[in-house]
């Protein structure tokens, strides 16, 4: 069985497909977008003027926090922080949330945010980069 699902205004889809079907499951997913804005930029100068990017989405007291992969000129990572309270249009602290510390986060950074939230507490995840190995 194909079917079609048309997202618009949406961070991410899951598709759950019961175990005994999916070797059979074929599905062909359509997006539309809504805005050719993208809703995170890169800056014109700082922890983020080469790039803004991955993010991963939450929700929290009514906003859509993203956290996301800043890059500077030099080829650093940092984590970002923006929120918005419509899901389209957000704000960037322009500072970041978290910056390389460690000696495995060293020249590369820190990048790949993933965030997950288990009753009131949240918990991030992400990937240090020293410019030879990922951790």
């Amino acid at each position: 069985m194909l079917r079609n699902l048309l997202l618009s205004s949406c961070f991410a889809c899951s598709l759950i497909v019961p175990y005994q079907n999916a070797r059979n499951a074929r599905v062909q997913i359509t997006v539309e977008w809504s805005s050719p804005t993208p809703v995170i930029s890169p800056a014109s100068s700082g922890p983020a003027s080469a790039g803004a990017f991955n993010p991963a989405a939450i929700r929290n007291d009514g906003k859509t926090v993203l956290l996301y992969r800043e890059q500077d000129t030099a080829g650093t990572s940092r984590i970002g922080y923006a929120s918005s309270t419509d899901s389209l249009h957000f704000t960037s602290s322009r500072r970041p949330i978290l910056i390389p510390a460690t000696e495995y986060e060293k020249d590369g950074g820190v990048e790949d945010p993933r965030v997950l939230q288990i009753g009131s507490t949240y918990y991030l995840t992400y990937t240090g980069y020293n410019k030879k190995d990922a951790q």
